[in-house]
């Protein structure tokens, strides 16, 4: 598990793949996706609640923190699952479940957080707006690609899975800044606060 404030996304590239639910994976993830957009029109909310609290504080709300945890680590599932970086269906909560191919590691609230960095979070966010907006364009041009793939040859081949591994990472970490469940600024440099301390064999960090 990551220490406090820290984030980890893990992803197993699967030995096979459903063509059937590949071929029928936009349909298939539209209740995720309804979930995925009444959860967030309430964390809209939660946030603003969150960011005041730690303002004055100085301290994530224990409740609110782990609200917005599971809202992240079911956005990244979801999102996998989507772009087809996984065939396995996702669970509909935000639990850990570490037994999903992907897996955002989210570390405890830290016992303080930096009401500077708070106050002026809008505008590294604005940052990685755009960075996110590259990285989603290039996720669904690979994701487009690997739809084909895999309709092929009935599994996803490592490095398109890699590659969407490497997007998806940024973007879930990015959900978790957005959230400010982290302090640290999303970046593509793989440093260790952004890996798990141990791995499983077969696992990846990105």
């Amino acid at each position: 598990m990551p220490l406090p404030g820290e984030t980890a996304y893990l992803a197993t590239n699967e030995p096979r793949a459903s063509r059937l639910t590949t071929f029928f994976r936009f349909l298939i993830a539209i209740p995720h996706g309804i979930v995925l957009a009444l959860w967030g029109i309430v964390v809209y909310f939660t946030l603003v609640i969150s960011w005041f609290a730690l303002l004055i504080t100085g301290r994530y709300p224990k409740a609110l923190y782990d609200f917005h945890a599971g809202f992240a680590r079911f956005a990244a599932r979801y999102l996998a699952y989507s772009v087809v970086a996984v065939s396995r269906f996702p669970p509909f909560d935000g639990g850990e479940h570490p037994e999903y191919p992907v897996e955002l590691q989210i570390g405890p609230p830290k016992e303080s957080y930096s009401r500077l960095l708070v106050l002026f979070r809008f505008v590294p966010l604005i940052v990685v707006y755009f960075i996110l907006v590259f990285v989603g364009i290039f996720l669904y041009v690979v994701s487009f690609v690997s739809w084909f793939v895999i309709l092929v040859l009935g599994r996803l081949p490592d490095g398109l899975h890699g590659a969407m591994a490497f997007c998806l990472s940024y973007s879930a970490r990015s959900t978790a800044y957005y959230l400010l469940l982290t302090e640290r600024f999303p970046g593509f440099d793989g440093s260790p606060a952004d890996a798990a301390p141990t791995q499983p064999a077969g696992v990846s960090a990105y």
